[in-house]
């Protein structure tokens, strides 16, 4: 099933196109990969996708339904966001933290329920962020938070997920730990959309890729053909190396043109 069907997406900031003519689908269960040099409109799209950046033509639906006749609480229930450098504004308990993704499911006058406090805790022993019970945010590294982060989006059981550069902050292990957690919860169903920068992570864990340029597609395809030599040439600039393991393709850049 579509979960996002975007078309024809155009942003315009002054006289430039953030996105020009954008078209793309995420189906249920998929890792879509936004990739492309700074400044491309990564950010730009994921924002687009949910809402908070209001496009000057195109369309997005989401399950088929079009994104602007869907109520806030309805979408807020089904798509989980992670925006770029996610903060926490206060130095709240981890805990009250990852509750934050049970927001849209709760009322003012309710308490959480079982059903709460199983989610609760399931995305944060999925997250390994079970040993920070009782530590406040702030007392624990950028790394460690954006891992309180992906428990909070479990936490809330999304159709879909949106996350915008989530392991820039984290050392490799946990890149990759952060990378099979959404791989995981795509075999489940879960609809995945994620910009990264590490293009040799990007190829492994994604099922498809969009690889923009100057706001446009300029490739859209599986990782393998979407990183090809000549996009690699002429929208990143480098030479990479492919290596084929026994946990999928990496495409690895090597050398700057």
């Amino acid at each position: 099933m579509s979960v996002f069907d975007a078309r024809d997406i155009v942003v315009q900031r002054g006289t430039r196109l953030a996105l020009d003519k954008v078209s793309f689908n995420v189906g249920s269960g998929e890792i879509i990969g936004v990739v492309g040099p700074n400044g491309a409109g990564k950010t730009t799209l994921l924002r687009t996708l949910i809402g908070l950046q209001i496009p000057n033509s195109g369309e997005i639906k989401f399950e088929e339904t079009p994104q602007q006749k869907i109520s806030a609480g309805e979408f807020a229930r089904a798509v989980g966001y992670l925006p770029q450098n996610a903060i926490f504004h206060w130095p709240i308990l981890v805990e009250h933290a990852v509750k934050l993704g049970r927001f849209p499911y709760q009322s003012p006058l309710t308490r959480a329920t079982s059903q709460d406090r199983d989610a609760i805790e399931r995305a944060m022993d999925i997250a390994g962020i079970a040993d920070f019970v009782g530590r406040r945010v702030d007392e624990i590294s950028g790394g460690e938070r954006m891992r309180v982060h992906l428990a909070r989006l479990l936490a809330g059981k999304h159709r879909a997920i949106i996350a915008d550069e989530p392991i820039t902050s984290l050392d490799p292990k946990y890149q990759l730990h952060f990378l099979s957690v959404l791989e995981r919860e795509a075999s489940q169903g879960t609809a995945v959309v994620i910009s990264l920068h590490d293009l040799a992570l990007a190829s492994r864990f994604c099922h498809r890729l969009i690889v923009l340029n100057n706001g446009a597609v300029a490739v859209a395809d599986i990782p393998e053909r979407a990183l090809d030599d000549a996009t690699l040439a002429t929208v990143f600039g480098v030479q990479a190396t492919r290596l084929h393991t026994d946990s999928g393709l990496s495409i690895v850049p090597i050398n700057v043109i």
